[in-house]
């Protein structure tokens, strides 16, 4: 979970990060953005030219038969599944160390694993450090193949821009805001990892994506799209993503999209977000992990920090 800097007129007021997210939000022609995002993404390969090295290109190259199918299909719906990155073991293990952490719930810090009287809490995330520490999670992230599917969709090496895993429990009525079909608006474009690590069947809360809507136009205000228009208008193309535990895809988020709200099971949910460059509205503090140099700097610069030598 990424803390969100303050955009509005007031104490801490930053000037520059309100223009640079209200321009962006008045962009809603995808070309515009697609456009946009290229600019972002060449001066991105132009800083980073030459630091690349010819035994990572190889790897690539033999990595490619299995990520240009995944490729293709990104770019063709805006939508993809990927094979599973974890095993039952290491989601075991995962929740095995979640047993020990705390989520926050709003105000509140709640202990969600093994088990939680989940009444009156619609949703609870860990925070950044519970993130970084989990096992797994940073191996998954930063998957070859992975990263390459990311590359070849951005047009450059990526920055992880976000990191969530959140918990959605059952709820008779309402729904947070990610609960409406929506589009995300914080970068000019990026991509969104999904894990679900949790079984989903229809009452836990499955993903929907409506497919080749990331080639569609937004709106200048961030109203939710309703359901029934989006049945009316699309619902050929709603991808429903139904699964075990271990299930994953890749989503353009320009794209319309929602988590139903669960009814019967919680869902536990881990998302990365990958841009070119850094998302103006989050407020980025690296973590810092021994094990940060096992991973490309560039990518992870934004989450992760060596520790500070001490004497």
């Amino acid at each position: 979970m990424i803390p969100i800097q303050k955009i509005s007129y007031g104490r801490a007021f930053n000037a520059h990060r309100f223009w640079a997210y209200y321009l962006m939000r008045l962009a809603v022609q995808p070309a515009l953005r697609r456009m946009v995002a290229g600019l972002d993404a060449a001066c991105v390969n132009l800083l980073e030219t030459g630091r690349g090295d010819r035994l990572r290109d190889q790897a690539r190259q033999d990595r490619a038969p299995i990520v240009e199918p995944t490729a293709r299909e990104l770019q063709e719906n805006g939508f993809a599944t990927m094979a599973p990155l974890l095993d039952e073991r290491a989601i075991g293990e995962i929740h095995d160390y979640l047993a020990g952490q705390d989520a926050l719930a709003g105000s509140r810090q709640v202990r969600v694993v093994p088990n939680l009287d989940t009444q009156g809490i619609r949703h609870a995330s860990y925070p950044l450090e519970t993130i970084v520490a989990c096992p797994h999670l940073l191996d998954t992230i930063n998957s070859p193949a992975l990263l390459d599917v990311v590359e070849s969709y951005l047009g450059c090496r990526p920055t992880v821009t976000s990191l969530g895993l959140r918990w959605s429990f059952p709820a008779d009525e309402g729904g947070t805001d990610v609960q409406f079909f929506h589009r995300d608006v914080e970068c000019w474009r990026m991509l969104k990892f999904f894990i679900y690590l949790t079984d989903v069947d229809e009452t836990a809360g499955p993903h929907e994506y409506v497919l080749r809507s990331q080639r569609g136009a937004g709106r200048l205000r961030l109203q939710p799209y309703d359901d029934i228009e989006v049945a009316q208008q699309h619902g050929a193309n709603v991808k429903r993503v139904l699964g075990r535990r271990g299930t994953n895809f890749i989503e353009d988020t320009w794209g319309i999209h929602k988590g139903v709200r669960p009814t019967g099971k919680p869902r536990l949910l881990f998302d990365v977000m990958y841009s070119a460059s850094p998302v103006g509205i989050y407020q980025y503090d690296p973590v810092a992990s021994k094990d940060a140099s096992r991973y490309d700097a560039h990518v992870n610069r934004l989450m992760l920090r060596s520790p500070a030598r001490t004497i």
